[in-house]
């Protein structure tokens, strides 16, 4: 964090003010825990993205494992086995390629889910980041599996996918459809378009099953239970809620290296209508979000 500005040390100038006036429902440890803020707010963002990309290995590893069973014997594993080595070395599904379109779906998930918080800079912020991480282990990823031959799969090749990805999904009008036919949902749409690309998707038609239906079941299937498992909602919350308490941090810039002398002000210090100009009186009445998450419930 810079070196605030000159308004926003007359900002904090003010909040201080403010904020004495609710001190006595407010707890030292909820008044120290504003300066950790910037940390919860990096360990929140931190957790997102190692959440979807542990979903992502568990939505190709339930695929493969699941998919398997339903997979013709005399046909040989074509594939590398990138997770769960321990149980096979082999796989007849390619899983880099479910991976990468896990994360896709992920992320258009995530978008989606966004656009019910906050500003558009915080879900700018939320959605890039985990962009950019999920690329980046992408790329390691595909370094694993394909080594030299990985050079085809670069950041710029991840990044036009899951554009692509995102702009074929948004047709759909929800995630998921309530309804007994959830074929308009994006997951839907998203296993339909995973089970395509699939090399051996045909050995998964059966008499009155054509199509792969088989197969774009099982996919439908298991990105539903890690979508739901990611519970990308309570995420983002928590993120919003760090978000607002790193500003709130930053408008105490000036007494940032002790927190203690907030408190101590709080105990000397009453705030009287009378001595208070119409304009801190008025925000005074009216907490702000930011103040009502710091006192809490």
């Amino acid at each position: 964090m810079g070196s605030p500005t000159a308004p926003l040390w007359h900002v904090s100038a003010q909040y201080l003010k403010i904020v004495t006036s609710y001190l006595k429902e407010v707890s030292s440890n909820k008044i120290h825990g504003i300066f950790g803020s910037e940390a919860r707010h990096g360990n929140a963002m931190d957790e997102l993205h190692g959440a979807i990309i542990g979903g992502t290995i568990k939505f190709a590893t339930g695929v493969s494992t699941w998919g398997s069973t339903f997979v013709d014997r005399p046909l040989e594993p074509s594939y590398e086995q990138l997770f769960q080595r321990e149980i096979s070395s082999r796989s007849y599904f390619n899983q880099l390629l479910l991976a990468t379109e896990a994360a896709c779906f992920f992320l258009y998930a995530l978008k989606k889910l966004l656009q019910r918080f906050g500003s558009e800079d915080f879900r700018t912020e939320t959605y890039d980041s985990s962009v950019r991480a999920l690329i980046g282990w992408l790329m390691q990823t595909a370094v694993s599996a394909l080594g030299r031959d990985s050079s085809a799969l670069n950041e710029e090749a991840f990044d036009r996918l899951i554009k692509t990805r995102d702009l074929e999904y948004a047709h759909s009008p929800t995630l998921l459809d309530s309804g007994s036919d959830n074929q308009n949902g994006a997951v839907w749409v998203a296993s339909r378009t995973i089970s395509d690309e699939v090399s051996i998707k045909d050995s998964f038609d059966r008499v009155g099953y054509p199509n792969h239906i088989i197969l774009t079941q099982i996919v439908s299937t298991v990105l539903m239970l890690e979508l739901e498992a990611l519970d990308l909602t309570a995420r983002i919350e928590r993120i919003s809620r760090a978000t607002a308490s790193q500003e709130l941090g930053a408008c105490f810039a000036p007494i940032i290296d002790r927190p203690q002398r907030l408190i101590d002000i709080a105990k000397s210090t009453k705030l009287s209508a009378q001595r208070t100009d119409g304009a801190l009186l008025a925000v005074n009445k009216i907490p702000t979000p930011s103040m009502t998450l710091l006192i809490g419930s």
